[in-house]
């Protein structure tokens, strides 16, 4: 499942857009709509067993993805889960959480 398969489209094609549609050459642009994250329950919760991870200076969200779960587009996951929505959140040495399994974690996110 794409990750914007449950998301809302918004059309932008009003007279207010209208000098940025013809500078991009275009009549309207489909956008989707920001996301709303569930609410992060203590029945969820008891579901997971988080590891420990320390921050490296070199790390990043998809590094550790990838490390981790073996898919960098699952970045968004350990973000949500530690409420930390970009790296400028972590410093090096920090210790974050990454949630297992992912699959409970996604299932949780397109069950709503």
């Amino acid at each position: 499942m794409g990750r914007y398969a449950n998301r809302r489209e918004i059309l932008i094609d009003g007279d207010m857009y209208r000098r940025v549609l013809s500078e991009k050459e275009r009549k309207r642009i489909t956008v989707h709509a920001t996301p709303t994250f569930p609410e992060k329950t203590a029945d969820f919760l008891q579901q997971l067993r988080p590891d420990r991870y320390v921050w490296r200076m070199s790390d990043n969200y998809y590094k550790v993805a990838h490390k981790v779960y073996g898919d960098r587009d699952l970045w968004w996951v350990i973000a949500w889960y530690n409420e930390a929505p970009s790296e400028a959140y972590i410093r090096r040495g920090d210790v974050i959480m990454i949630p297992r399994p992912v699959e409970t974690v996604v299932s949780h996110f397109y069950s709503r």
